[in-house]
């Protein structure tokens, strides 16, 4: 799928609800996984979101008092600033919750029309 046909998609997708949308990009003639990545600028934004949360006290170890919990995490290296939280607990606790209610979100320039 060349850039003409994946911007028809994402012009496709905007132009109905969101589930339309998801089936329109996501489906069997949507646009492929390898352009369902994130910029360097986007992932960078992301680890510092994640950082403040962290600092903030915004996420919390869950199971760090059982260790027998399948999800448990030591407290020490959750609480240890170069280590952190793990993909549980950023999954969970920050993904998930801000992608409950899917939107699709696309970069519009005004002579290009639509970055995909």
């Amino acid at each position: 799928m060349n850039e003409g046909e994946r911007q028809k998609v994402m012009r496709g997708a905007i132009n109905g609800d969101l589930t339309v949308g998801a089936t329109t990009i996501f489906g069997q003639n949507g646009i492929h996984p390898t352009y369902w990545g994130i910029s360097k600028e986007q992932f960078q934004l992301f680890v510092n979101k994640v950082g403040d949360y962290y600092r903030q006290g915004e996420l919390t170890n869950n199971y760090g008092n059982d260790p027998d919990h399948e999800l448990y995490y030591p407290p020490e290296v959750f609480n240890d600033e170069k280590r952190g939280p793990n993909m549980h607990h950023v999954c969970n606790q920050i993904i998930k919750p801000e992608t409950k209610d899917f939107e699709v979100k696309i970069k519009v320039d005004k002579k290009t029309n639509i970055y995909c």
